[in-house]
């Protein structure tokens, strides 16, 4: 089982172009399955049935792992099937009896537009270096929706400011630009002039670097480094929020259909390859919308 699933993760690094992240993320997620099927002495792909997969859900699930973290393992495990199916290692696939429905990740967290300026604010007139580095930060994300992953890798010749706009290298080196808005330029203008500088200064090797956000040693900033800088800014929020990267994407491309973007063009500006992955924010702005309608409408409102 292990050789096929080597087969597999080779066709997702050099065929797919997955990110070493995701890639990483696949072969955990199954080699998980396998040491399950193992332990329950399955010998290969082909006999395992619906049971096993059934019996693996509820195992994950006993473990304390949340409904969306199994929906990635159950997911990463249809995708492996599919590739055994296609290159005839498989004769069928236990996950076509295994109902998707209950593991379907939950619509995503969103941030309000208020907080997203209180985000973007200085909260002292003589700001730390610190601070004009985020702010720069916020504004970049909230502008182009763009993965923290493409934030991270953004380098000094892909932004356009002239342009009012940034160059991303996307999911499996797939290249798009994004759009900046004046406030956000003005960001990472005062970032560039003022801190840039002094934190490539610290840098060991400042001729190897032309990445755009550095941490305090003049390193590039890495995913986790953001992630850290986007929870603790969280906690300034009246009231204070535990936020994530992605939730800043989320919000961006919410807003952007609330205030009447189409589809299409938000599902260019994300970078999605589906427009199915883009109809999720649909089902956001309905459940909004409902929530309005219960809360405004004189026939809906709750009899006080």
């Amino acid at each position: 089982m292990n050789e096929q699933l080597q087969e597999f993760l080779h066709y997702l690094q050099y065929e797919r172009q997955v990110s070493p992240h995701t890639l990483l993320a696949y072969r955990a997620d199954l080699e998980a399955f396998l040491h399950y099927a193992g332990q329950e002495g399955v010998p290969s792909y082909e006999t395992v049935d619906v049971l096993l997969v059934r019996g693996f859900v509820r195992h994950l699930l006993q473990q304390g792992l949340s409904r969306r973290s199994v929906a990635r393992k159950t997911s990463a495990l249809r995708s492996l099937y599919r590739f055994l199916l296609r290159n005839g290692m498989v004769s069928q696939s236990p996950l076509a009896a295994v109902d998707p429905q209950p593991f379907r990740r939950r619509l995503p967290e969103l941030l309000s537009i208020a907080d997203l300026k209180d985000l973007t604010t200085f909260q002292l007139d003589a700001p730390h270096w610190k601070e004009v580095r985020d702010i720069a930060l916020f504004h970049v994300l909230y502008a182009t929706g763009m993965r923290v992953s493409e934030l991270t890798s953004l380098t000094l010749h892909d932004y356009e400011p002239i342009y009012g706009r940034a160059k991303v290298h996307g999911k499996r080196n797939k290249e798009r630009f994004v759009l900046l808005y004046q406030a956000a330029i003005d960001a990472v203008q005062r970032y560039l002039n003022e801190v840039r500088p002094l934190l490539l200064a610290a840098s060991s090797s400042p001729e190897s670097h032309d990445i755009l956000f550095l941490n305090q040693r003049g390193e590039p900033l890495t995913s986790r480094g953001v992630e850290w800088i986007v929870q603790q800014r969280g906690r300034t929020l009246h009231p204070p929020k535990d936020i994530y990267p992605h939730m800043i994407r989320h919000s961006f491309a919410t807003h952007l259909l609330e205030a009447g973007a189409d589809l299409r063009s938000i599902q260019s500006l994300l970078g999605h390859e589906s427009l199915a992955a883009t109809q999720v924010y649909t089902q956001v702005s309905r459940t909004q919308l409902r929530a309005v309608h219960q809360a405004t409408h004189p026939r809906a409102k709750k009899q006080e």
